[in-house]
Parts: C-alpha cells; structure tokens; sequence
C-alpha cells in the first residue's frame, strides 16, 4: 500500500543525537509514513543502527550509500520514494508528535504543494521548552512565502515542511555544496505557487558547535552568497515583490559569513572579498523598512572595515551568550 507521507533521514555520524530523532519519529501521531534512512556512508555505527530499526519498524527502508553528502542523500530518497508528500528530518534533530499530523493538515486544507511549521533552534545540550504562542495560520501567495521566507519570518531550510513529491524530485539538492537549502527552497516555494504555513513549532533544530554550518569559514562557503545572489536573480525574474526580500537575504547570508570569519580564524584576504559583497546592497538595503536595524547596522559597520566590525561582533557575540535558546528560523 502506498503511503501518505516519505519522511526522509540522511545519516552521518551521528551516534549521539540518532535515538533521539527516531524516537521522535516513531511517536508520530498520523501512521500512514514511509520512514527512508539513509547511511550516508557513515564510519561509525550508523549505519548497523539504521539497519537495527529497520529490522523492527516494517514502515523503514534503509539505503546505504558512499559517502556523498547531504544533497545527494536527499536526493537519492527522493528517487525511491513512494508517498504522496514528502518531509525532510535532519538526524541530529527531532520532531513533536503531531509533525507529520500537522503539515499534512496544513496542507490539505489548502491545497497546498508546500506546508510548512515553526522551527526552534537550542544549544547542544539544553533542553528545548515549548514557547507559548498564540497559534495562526496563513495560506500565502508564493510572493508573500518567498518574501517572508528572505526576511526570516519563515524557515529557509528544507526541513520542518511538507513537499509534493513530484514537485521534490523536481527540485533536486546542489550536490557537493554548502547551504543546498538556500539554493533550493526558493525554487520549491516558487514553483508551487503558494505555501500553507502555521506557526506552530514542530522542529527541533539543534545547534552544534562541530556541525557544517559552524566550521570555520573556508572557499566553500562563498557558495551561501552565490546562492543567495541567484536567488535575488530569480526574484527579479518572476516576483519582483520580492526583491527587496531577497536582497535582505543575501545581506543576511554575507552578515553571517562575515560575523564567523571575524570571531574565528582570521582571513584578511576573505574578509575583503566578503566585504566588497555587501557595499552594493548597502543603499537600497538601508531604505528598505522592513529590513532589520540590526541587519542594517552591521551591514554598515561590515563596509567600515575590519576593526568596526570585529568590535560591533564581540558585542553581538556577547549579547547572543546571554541567551540560552530562542525560538529561531534557520538561515541557511
């Protein structure tokens, strides 16, 4: 029988954190899922793990693979797949019982190709509490996902929301890049035309200070800007609405480059070109109002040099320590 819902897990060293996502999974609320683990050549036990639950969860197929990084396993799930939606779930994450219940809801009651929910980031190691909120729903136009989606109102990353899966295996991940999230979602939310979102939070995103979107800045990561700028290209193709957000992104993707280069290992020479990135985006990125201050200061504080900002990120830096975990929205 053919199920709703593929729900998707790339596996890669993850030992620690893997018990804590499948459990989340098998506590899911709505039944009809497929569960596709997929070893992504893993060194450590991983992979025995998978094939373990597998072994006693007659819903999970296991797809073992060389190593070839996040956007192929994906992709190679997509391939195989079998439901009528799809969901993504990293492996160090985990989900509330009512996930698969909720973006299935979400996106029936609109029609919807796209769903999407709440996503709250915590610190390894502390553990996440609900934040009490008043729930809401809203059936966007592609133009007003897309446009929230580049102002950080709404994830940006793959996960935490609910794909047709024609409309995934149309989209296939980057392969061998970092941020594959921001050089796709854009596309998914685009294509579809519309996204059904509600804020209720059902992912748990977890910070880890080893994970690739907190390794030190090398070459690879210029791909997040070059991502975010075809993005801008792309709203100014199809929902120049969304301009000014997607503008706002790619300052947001070079703000966060910038602020890791400068608190890590410095590079003067990749300080520089990151800094030549933002000095056209600054005029039209003060004037636009819905921009955050904090954007736009740093922003301005990035095209002053390297000491302005280092101080400015020190302050940010300790401001951010004072607080232990928030309700937050990726921004890869």
């Amino acid at each position: 029988m053919t199920p709703k819902i593929s729900v998707i897990v790339p596996v890669y060293k993850v030992e620690t954190y893997l018990p804590a996502c499948l459990e989340s999974i098998t506590a899911q609320i709505f039944r009809d899922f497929e569960l596709i683990l997929v070893d992504d050549g893993s060194p450590d036990t991983c992979g025995a793990m998978c094939d373990a639950y597998a072994a006693d969860h007659s819903n999970t197929r296991v797809l073992h693979q060389a190593n070839a990084g996040l956007s192929e396993a994906r992709n190679n799930a997509v391939k195989i797949a079998r439901g009528e939606y799809v969901t993504f779930i990293d492996s160090d994450d985990f989900v509330t019982p009512d996930y698969l219940e909720y973006l299935l809801y979400l996106a029936e009651k609109n029609n919807a190709d796209v769903s999407c929910g709440q996503a709250l980031s915590f610190p390894d190691g502390i553990v996440p509490t609900l934040p009490v909120v008043q729930e809401s729903e809203q059936y966007l136009s592609a133009e007003q996902a897309l446009s929230g989606i580049c102002y950080g109102k709404f994830p940006i990353f793959a996960c935490s929301k609910l794909y047709k899966r024609e409309l995934a295996a149309k989209y296939p991940y980057p392969a061998g890049q970092l941020y594959e999230d921001t050089a796709t979602t854009y596309k998914l939310v685009g294509d579809a035309g519309h996204m059904a979102y509600g804020n209720r939070v059902i992912y748990y995103w977890r910070q880890r200070s080893g994970s690739i979107t907190h390794s030190a800045i090398n070459e690879r990561h210029f791909y997040g800007i070059t991502a975010a700028k075809e993005q801008l290209a792309y709203m100014e193709q199809h929902y120049p609405s969304a301009v000014p957000a997607a503008r706002a992104r790619c300052a947001m993707k070079i703000i966060d480059l910038s602020y890791r280069l400068v608190m890590g290992k410095m590079d003067r020479p990749l300080f520089e070109r990151i800094r030549a990135e933002i000095k056209p985006l600054l005029p039209q990125l003060k004037a636009d109002p819905k921009a955050g201050r904090s954007l736009k200061i740093r922003s301005t504080a990035l095209c002053w040099g390297y000491l302005p900002y280092r101080i400015l990120s020190l302050i940010y830096y300790e401001l951010c320590r004072l607080t232990k975990h928030k309700s937050f929205i990726p921004t890869n």
